[in-house]
C-alpha cells in the first residue's frame, strides 16, 4: 500500500502532462484549420469560365460544350431545346452586346475544383412559363469548375442561376 501511494502522485503529474499536451495539439490544430487558405491563382481556369460564360449566355450551345464536363451536356441540350427562331432573332436584334466579366475566381491549393463569380450585363434570359426573351440589365452567377487531365471544365449542376439580379427592362415585361 505504500508503494501504491508512492506511485499514485506520478500517475496523476502523467495524466496532467497528457492532458495538458492533447490541449496544446488541439489548439494548434484548431488555430492551423481556422486558417484563411490563399486561392490558386489559375489564369486558365479564368480563361476558360470566360469562354463558356461567353458562349452560354449568347446562346453559342455547340461552343459552349465544348466548355463543359459530359455529365453537362443534358443542361447544355436542355437549355437549347427551349430556344425557338423567334428567340434567336430576338437575340440578334439586341442593341447593346452581352458582357461577361469574372469577377472572382477561387480554389484551395492542391484541390481540382474551383468555384468563378461571373457578372452579365445586358443578356436575354428566356421566361420561363409565358415564354418570349426578357432582358437582364445585371446578374452574378457561381459556377463550378473541374480540373480533369490537366483541363479545366465548368461542371453544370443545373440551369445557372442568378445569385443577384437586376429587373429586367420594363419593355420587354
Amino acid at each position: 500500500m505504500i508503494i501504491d501511494n508512492y506511485f499514485l502522485p506520478l500517475y496523476f503529474i502523467k495524466i496532467y502532462d497528457m492532458k495538458k499536451t492533447s490541449f496544446l495539439a488541439l489548439g494548434i490544430l484548431l488555430l492551423t484549420s481556422c486558417l484563411e487558405q490563399e486561392p490558386v491563382p489559375n489564369a486558365e481556369a479564368r480563361n476558360r469560365v470566360q469562354a463558356f460564360a461567353e458562349a452560354y449566355f449568347n446562346y453559342d450551345f455547340q461552343r459552349a460544350a465544348e466548355l463543359v464536363t459530359p455529365e453537362s451536356m443534358k443542361w447544355l441540350r436542355f437549355a437549347a431545346s427551349n430556344i425557338t427562331q423567334q428567340d434567336i432573332d430576338m437575340l440578334n436584334a439586341q442593341e447593346t452586346p452581352t458582357v461577361v466579366d469574372v469577377t472572382d475566381y477561387w480554389q484551395a491549393p492542391g484541390d481540382s475544383m474551383g468555384t468563378a463569380t461571373v457578372e452579365v450585363t445586358d443578356y436575354l434570359q428566356k421566361k420561363a412559363i409565358e415564354g418570349g426573351m426578357q432582358l437582364i440589365e445585371e446578374a452574378t452567377f457561381q459556377l463550378t469548375v473541374v480540373e480533369r487531365e490537366g483541363v479545366y471544365y465548368v461542371r453544370m449542376e443545373g440551369l445557372p442561376r442568378s445569385g443577384t439580379q437586376s429587373r429586367g427592362s420594363a419593355g420587354d415585361e
